[in-house]
């Protein structure tokens, strides 16, 4: 039975504003030579921050002095790359700024509010605090106009790159360091309503040794609680010695974790210039990932992970991603994680011992912090004479990685590549250029990803002056803009019906088939599910990744499914989808069946198996379309009285062209005799038909092609 086919993402045309000196896109680009300008004004705009929304859009924050002095301008995109704020961004803020620009965050709450934060000199010349602002998707400033001061009043101290996540009441847990009289790090806790919840002041992290308490970052521990990642150092400032410590502080502002700190790093490696990173793992804990070199010949990364209950789920230091520090060096990583699967992965610049050769490496870890990619990670873009920097990535549904990064051609050219990773290490795409690197130089690369799947890049860019704020979207099968549904679809024909399954369990047969009727390849997911009496769902049973389609192709399997003693009786659905998984579908089919209430007698059965012809990328058994193949569809489907059924024929042939009910009785001819090469139509008048599903049979040159069709009234 053959459901209306939707697309969960927006279809638009692209939409050009050319505007001189500059062309801008209303929507997200298909052209690596004109990305889609989202801060494009006269000085620089520069030091971007992206955060994904839960509508499927995002936002982008950056400093922006077209005004003569660095202020901090906010957009709002939505899916399809259209600005939701004014042409080049809203004002949030135009309090004064040092010349030279320090590091602040941005996030997204559950309610698609920009959370940022960042610090000015409002409060006194050369003298940095931070500030938060709330900014709903609307663009209303729901901490008020002026934000909300989050430094101690009358306070000297310097205080730069604030750190921001959002808690799950629609608040914020902030952590900044601060210079002084000592070196320490201030978290505090912001109400949704804008309140200060751990005092005027904050919460203080300092040492009782004298270590600068410095690099802070902070996310999520769950609910109301959050996990900060600092540095204690000692030594010269430039040339540290530094140990790395964690906290998880409870919704009220207590330490959850060892009173001071848990001690997860004291190697002593770290540099002044290296950020460690931190990420949520969904259940309460963190992970942690830096990279630290013994020598100036030795550069490793490490990943940690860090339990809800503090415990060290890998060894103290980390573990690292590759022992092969003999002739190669691993810099700047970034992390990916699946909750569900508690799958994580990092990717990294490697590079060779001169610095001279550069690639992309990958490591996937297991649960207890093995290397499942080998000793040395997985080379993903080989070592080359281009620079490579700026390895960012992201996380999309079925355990792929986007990982995105620039490539330099030249001191001052570089373009934005990107590509995916299945969760086994294959390449699936790319690399794809997203920003050629004739458009000139870029900086500071960001990456979210959507809840379509759809990878969202943004960065500072060259191209017209100084530097503007450029993105650029890369859709799940590698293309650019705002991709249109692919010409496929999916049908199952069910063995016998009506389906009555025994009490004691048993079995169905059906056929799947999946097509593609454009003149274009595609690819996209297949997988099924079955709706259980209670409307809960139950699968995916049949589950295939990145099933390459080439044009005007089809193939179809013959599947068995068991339904187990153990499943209630009632009304079922069996579903199929094509699509990306798991909530993107191009289209989709189902059928019903019913599991008896009595016991037979028959055979108990367990287990919900199903077996049959494999249905995965690398056995297709039906080629493309013969030279004397024919191609049949009806329009629209589901229709409610009328619909053209469409058909080509690749040879002159005698056709009988019919209807079926159900059972597999003809209920209605639609055409027979000799018909000439190439394309027909025929018109069918169901009205003296009920609602129902019906089978199109053409039988033409001793081929015959079934299609399953909807009729509403």
């Amino acid at each position: 039975m053959k459901k209306l086919s939707f697309l969960h993402i927006s279809i638009g045309f692209m939409l050009i504003i050319m505007l001189c000196p500059v062309m801008l896109y209303a929507q997200w680009s298909s052209n690596p030579m004109a990305n889609l300008g989202v801060g494009v004004a006269n000085g620089d705009q520069a030091t971007p921050k992206m955060a994904a929304g839960p509508d499927s859009g995002c936002y982008i924050a950056w400093f922006d002095n077209r005004s003569g002095e660095y202020c901090v301008y906010l957009q709002r995109l939505n899916s399809l790359g259209e600005p939701q704020f004014a042409l080049n961004g809203m004002l949030v803020s135009n309090h004064p700024q040092m010349t030279w620009l320090v590091d602040w965050d941005m996030t997204v709450d559950a309610d698609n509010n920009a959370i940022i934060v960042f610090a000015d000199m409002r409060n006194a010349a050369n003298d940095l605090d931070v500030f938060a602002y709330k900014i709903s998707p609307e663009g209303t400033f729901l901490w008020g106009a002026d934000g909300i001061c989050l430094s101690p009043q009358h306070n000297t101290d310097f205080e730069p790159a604030p750190k921001v996540t959002a808690t799950a009441s629609g608040g914020a847990v902030v952590a900044w360091p601060k210079s002084g009289t000592d070196y320490t790090v201030c978290v505090q806790k912001i109400s949704s309503t804008g309140s200060l919840m751990w005092g005027a002041a904050g919460i203080t992290i300092s040492s009782s040794t004298g270590e600068r308490i410095e690099a802070p970052d902070v996310t999520t521990g769950g609910g109301e609680s959050a996990i900060v990642i600092w540095k204690a150092s000692s030594g010269m400032p430039w040339s540290p010695i530094s140990r790395m410590l964690t906290q998880k502080y409870s919704a009220e502002g207590a330490e959850l974790w060892n009173p001071g700190g848990l001690l997860i790093y004291d190697l002593g490696h770290i540099s002044a210039w290296t950020y460690p990173s931190i990420l949520s793992d969904a259940s309460g804990g963190a992970f942690y990932c830096w990279y630290d070199s013994p020598s100036l010949s030795q550069f490793d990364v490490r990943v940690m992970h860090v339990s809800s209950d503090g415990a060290l789920v890998f060894p103290l230091n980390g573990v690292l991603a590759s022992i092969n520090s003999v002739d190669r060096l691993h810099m700047y990583p970034s992390l990916s994680y699946f909750p569900a699967t508690n799958s994580l992965f990092t990717f990294w610049v490697e590079e060779n011992v001169n610095q001279n050769q550069y690639g992309v490496y990958g490591q996937r870890f297991s649960p207890a912090g093995d290397r499942l990619w080998g000793n040395g990670g997985l080379e993903f873009v080989s070592l080359g004479a281009n620079q490579i920097s700026f390895v960012v990535t992201g996380s999309a549904a079925g355990e792929k990685t986007y990982v995105g990064y620039f490539e330099a051609t030249s001191v001052v050219n570089n373009g934005v590549k990107v590509f995916r990773v299945n969760p086994e290490g294959t390449m699936q795409w790319g690399p794809q250029l997203l920003s050629s690197p004739a458009l000139g130089n870029k900086d500071d690369l960001l990456m979210v990803v959507n809840t379509e799947n759809r990878a969202f890049l943004t960065w500072s860019d060259g191209r017209n002056d100084l530097a503007d704020i450029y993105a650029q979207n890369i859709n799940p099968n590698s293309t650019l803009g705002n991709q249109t549904t692919p010409e496929v679809d999916i049908t199952l024909t069910p063995v016998g019906l009506p389906i009555v399954i025994p009490a004691g369990g048993g079995s169905y047969s059906f056929n799947i088939a999946v097509a593609n009727n454009a003149n274009l390849p595609a690819t996209a997911d297949i997988w099924t599910t079955i709706t259980l009496p209670n409307g809960n769902l139950y699968g995916p049973i049949i589950n295939v990744q990145d099933f390459n389609l080439p044009p005007n192709w089809f193939t179809s399997r013959d599947r068995s499914q068991m339904v187990p003693a153990g499943a209630p009786p009632g009304e079922y659905t069996y579903n199929a989808y094509i699509g990306i998984f798991p909530d993107i579908f191009y289209a989709e089919d189902y059928f019903n069946f019913t599991k008896s209430l009595f016991y037979d007698g028959s055979i108990t059965q367990t287990g919900w198996d199903n077996w049959g012809e494999d249905f995965s990328a690398q056995f297709e058994p039906a080629a493309v379309f013969p030279e004397n193949s024919i191609l049949l569809s009806a329009y629209p489907n589901p229709f409610n009285s009328s619909a053209i059924i469409n058909f080509d024929l690749a040879i002159v042939g005698n056709v009988k062209l019919a209807v079926y009910d159900l059972m597999g009785r003809e209920v209605q001819a639609l055409g027979a005799g000799d018909w000439g090469r190439g394309k027909h139509s025929v018109v069918w008048n169901a009205d003296n038909l009920p609602s129902g599903t019906y089978f199109l049979r053409l039988q033409s040159n001793g081929q015959s092609v079934t299609r399953k069709v909807l009729l509403l009234k």
